[in-house]
């Protein structure tokens, strides 16, 4: 059976016996209450080189060596159909603009113990604010009261969308708040926690969906992440969902994103060195925590996000930077993170959909790229 249809179809039937229809379970839920503590919204307002390149190279069969290329790929902020959906020209917020990873991704207390690196950590700044220690961003602590429509819509009572209300935030004296992306929400998932997946230092903070700034490439459909178990799907605009805002304290850094050499791509955002061919084969999961040990790891499911191109959900090449990573399968790769719902299913990511699965059965067989 082909590895990203059995996931698929597990994902599918396990989804149906728990209430949910192709696998999305609504988990919306009403919030009462005023606006964050501090937040006002006003209408108007202005708004590197390989990491060990050299030693322990994992040979796979098809591997491209390329001796010293630099290749700048997956940095430009117009990758992609809707790489500039929820920037906020002109307001100085530099990386609004971007469905890549422009920062080290944090992980979980519980993906740290496995052996991954950069512990998520957070300062509560005391305005309504809490900055990422690791990304750099900031965040806004509560959100935004009530819910939103993606656009504006006839069929919802008239109020600003998501993006409107986070570009007129003001909070924490600062104004260059923006809806985030896909990938800045990930960033805020703690995949360690279940019900709600997120740090209890945001709060209020339900296991609800949140809007992202990410649409699919294919139909424009816009995607949110549920804080129940930290999954995306896409819906359609004229839902409404929750709102947290975000904005950058980093300028993006004006190297080129991947650094390839040997076979081995390093991310000069991420600061992660990744296998440029994946896997030959497929594995189930104990098996390719062997295939990538000997200094390499498999990745935490935050950090496969990194590498996967959120502008191409279900598009007709696989969601990765294809000059980066060529010869990708459009199919699921294993992750190193376990559900923490049941701790008897894992993480995967599909490079076809652009999504990823919580509850994929250990002995399924998937595909590997290591990372270190």
């Amino acid at each position: 059976m082909h590895a990203d249809f059995a996931v698929s179809a597990f994902i599918f039937f396990f989804a149906a016996g728990v209430g949910g229809c192709g696998g999305k379970v609504d988990v919306s839920a009403s919030l009462s209450g005023g606006t964050a503590a501090g937040a006002t919204v006003a209408p108007g307002a202005a708004s590197g080189s390989i990491a060990g390149a050299a030693s322990g190279a994992i040979a796979t069969a098809g591997a491209v060596a390329t001796m010293g290329e630099i290749a700048t790929t997956g940095a430009s902020a117009t990758t992609g159909a809707n790489a500039t959906s929820g920037a906020s020209a002109g307001r100085g917020d530099s990386c609004a603009a971007s469905n890549w990873t422009e920062w080290p991704m944090p992980n979980s207390q519980a993906d740290i113990r496995a052996g991954a690196s950069n512990s998520q950590s957070y300062a509560d700044n005391g305005d309504g604010t809490v900055t990422d220690q690791v990304t750099g961003l900031m965040w806004q602590k509560g959100i935004a009261p009530g819910t939103f429509a993606w656009v504006a819509s006839p069929l919802v009572k008239p109020r600003p969308t998501a993006r409107e209300y986070c570009v007129s935030l003001s909070l924490g004296g600062h104004i260059d708040w923006h809806l985030p992306t896909l990938i800045e929400l990930f960033s805020i998932v703690d995949y360690g926690r279940f019900d709600p997946t997120i740090d209890p230092i945001f709060s209020p903070s339900p296991a609800g969906q949140f809007w992202s700034a990410t649409s699919e490439a294919t139909n424009g459909a816009p995607v949110y992440v549920e804080f129940l178990e930290g999954r995306a799907f896409d819906d359609i605009t004229e839902d409404t969902n929750f709102v947290r805002c975000v904005r950058c304290t980093r300028a993006s850094s004006p190297e080129p994103r991947y650094s390839i050499a040997n076979g081995l791509v390093y991310d000069t955002r991420t600061r992660l060195t990744w296998q440029q061919t994946a896997s030959a084969d497929t594995y189930a999961w104990a098996e390719a925590k062997r295939y990538c040990s000997a200094g390499w790891r498999l990745p935490t499911i935050k950090e496969l996000e990194t590498i996967v191109d959120h502008s191409v959900f279900f598009g007709p090449k696989p969601a990765i930077d294809t000059t980066a990573f060529p010869s990708t399968p459009a199919s699921s790769f294993w992750s190193a993170s376990v559900w923490a719902g049941s701790q008897f299913t894992v993480w995967s990511a599909s490079f076809r959909s652009g999504f990823s699965s919580n509850h994929v059965d250990p002995a399924l067989r998937l595909y590997a790229r290591c990372v270190r």
